[in-house]
């Protein structure tokens, strides 16, 4: 059996197209948002620049209170190596695998953008590579959470709209169920598949192949939530 490892060249390449999204991104959000107000500003001084109270306060969402504020733009990125080896019993015994798992998400709220309140778009790329290590075990559910086929992929591209002062929630786009349904909040961090959700569901659109699909919730407090969800999955 062949056992492949981390491809290096293949993601330095990936994290160099994602400089080249994320950069340009940045520069744009510089321009909508600039650290420096006009001399003639109400309230500011001549050559005053920006505190992050200020840049806050131009960028507060309007019915929030005033210590709740929007950013521009919100990059999150992660990079996961895992190894695994057989030892006792399984398919295979003293063989092993090394594979891993790189994402990064951009979200932006579509006031400052584009003059909507309530919305935020997102869109999230994934790259994986390295041999499934449940094909090594045997196991019914795939024990590691990033084990996959090896690809690259835009995993989400979904643009979700809040109503204030209701309680629904609408998520329209290509979005990994198992965000939304059927999630273990406390569970999130741990490698092992099962933390996350149920064995019992193994149709759930959710990594590595998210779908598009039309959702939407009814949250009326903190302690309760209803949804529906309609996926091409």
């Amino acid at each position: 059996m062949t056992v492949r490892t981390v491809d290096i060249k293949k993601l330095a390449r990936n994290v160099l197209v994602i400089a080249v999204v994320v950069l340009p991104l940045r520069a744009y959000s510089d321009e909508l948002f600039p650290d420096s107000i006009p001399a003639d500003a109400e309230g500011f001084s001549p050559g005053r620049e920006v505190d992050d109270v200020d840049r806050a306060e131009r960028l507060r969402v309007p019915g929030q209170p005033p210590n709740t504020f929007l950013s521009p733009f919100e990059l999150n990125a992660f990079f996961i190596v895992d190894a695994s080896r057989s030892f006792r019993g399984g398919q295979t015994v003293h063989r092993g695998t090394t594979r891993h798992l790189f994402e990064m998400a951009i979200s932006a709220p579509t006031m400052p953008l584009f003059g909507w309140s309530g919305g935020t778009l997102n869109a999230a790329f994934q790259s994986q590579a390295g041999l499934d290590a449940s094909s090594l075990i045997g196991d019914l559910q795939v024990f590691s959470n990033i084990d996959a086929d090896g690809r690259n992929q835009v995993s989400e591209l979904w643009y979700e709209h809040v109503w204030e002062d209701t309680p629904w929630r609408v998520l329209v786009g290509k979005v990994d169920a198992n965000t939304q349904f059927a999630f273990v909040e406390n569970g999130l961090t741990f490698l092992q598949s099962s933390m996350g959700f149920s064995p019992t569901i193994f149709v759930m659109p959710t990594y590595p192949d998210p779908a598009f699909s039309a959702n939407v919730f009814y949250e009326p407090d903190e302690g309760f939530f209803t949804g529906v969800g309609i996926y091409d999955g």
